[in-house]
């Protein structure tokens, strides 16, 4: 069983709660917090402290972390985060999320087991970047950080990426083993209408949560067909690494250049992180729904 925190910006795009269930539930991971990122960061906060509660993973603790990122400019506003408000004013103190910050948290369990615990991140990578300078000593007892975002195969600006460059940097440049679920790899699992009627109709408080959670995303989905499950892939290579094909890479991230700051770019010299090529996409489906969609007891 991998032990695993995710660093997430849960209540923005919807593949957040989806992925965040799967790892709840997946008896192949031992989540072992959740910490958050980004504007609202603490209602986002509540928002994964609410699905976690209804998923009967009341165990696992959740602190908000930076609202801001470190690069310089506006702060950018999640056009989709209206699944936050699935958290009534009545409810705040239920779901509040723990008293200790993002930080102290993923340093407190790093500290506690070295070299055990993997970091995914599926949001932008402000807070660790936080952590790895503010708490260099911590870097070596990171097993590893899986995250999602970047792009290789084609020209673009990942939202992960391009949020917070100079954080990016910073964790790329930092020295932990990385494994990077790129956008056109991670992008090919998708929650098709059909899946999310699956989802609507199975019953039960989770998949009830998960359903309000679509529902409030689905205005803002643009052209995609359904959740793209992006973030699911670096949850998944934690402890079935066999779904990946993934090559050694030295990555940087562009911090300057007027139309390609954002972009993760291959260069020469000592790879720094396992970047996808291809993932089992039908595979990952599967096991999303075995494990999200567990049989109902008989009435």
């Amino acid at each position: 069983m991998e032990p695993i925190i995710i660093d997430t910006d849960a209540g923005e795009d919807v593949d957040d709660v989806l992925a965040i269930a799967l790892a709840a539930r997946w008896a192949e991971v031992y989540l072992r917090a959740v910490t958050t990122v980004g504007w609202r960061a603490d209602a986002k906060a509540r928002l994964v402290r609410k699905l976690l509660v209804v998923a009967g993973r009341s165990d696992i603790p959740v602190a908000a972390g930076s609202p801001r990122p470190m690069t310089p400019g506006p702060l950018w506003h999640g056009i989709q985060d209206a699944q936050c408000d699935l958290v009534t004013p009545d409810e705040f103190e239920r779901f509040a999320p723990a008293d200790e910050g993002a930080l102290d948290l993923l340093t407190r369990l790093i500290e506690a087991q070295p070299g055990k615990i993997t970091v995914v991140c599926i949001g932008h990578l402000t807070n660790i970047a936080a952590l790895l300078t503010s708490r260099p000593e911590i870097a070596p007892k990171i097993k590893r950080l899986a995250i999602m975002g970047g792009e290789t195969a084609i020209v673009r600006r990942e939202n992960n990426i391009a949020k917070d460059v100079i954080a990016a940097d910073l964790v790329f440049r930092s020295g932990v083993p990385i494994f990077l679920g790129t956008w056109s790899v991670t992008r090919q699992f998708v929650i098709d209408p059909a899946g999310c009627g699956r989802i609507r109709d199975h019953g039960g408080d989770l998949t009830d949560f998960l359903h309000q959670c679509i529902d409030r995303w689905w205005p803002h989905k643009g052209g995609k067909i359904g959740p793209v499950m992006y973030d699911a892939a670096p949850i998944v290579w934690t402890a079935r690494p066999d779904l990946f094909t993934t090559s050694p890479r030295k990555i940087r991230v562009e911090t300057t250049g007027e139309l390609t700051r954002g972009m993760t770019l291959i260069q020469n010299g000592e790879p720094n992180a396992l970047v996808t090529e291809a993932m089992d996409a039908a595979a990952i489906e599967k096991l999303f729904y075995d494990v999200v969609l567990v049989p109902r007891p008989p009435a």
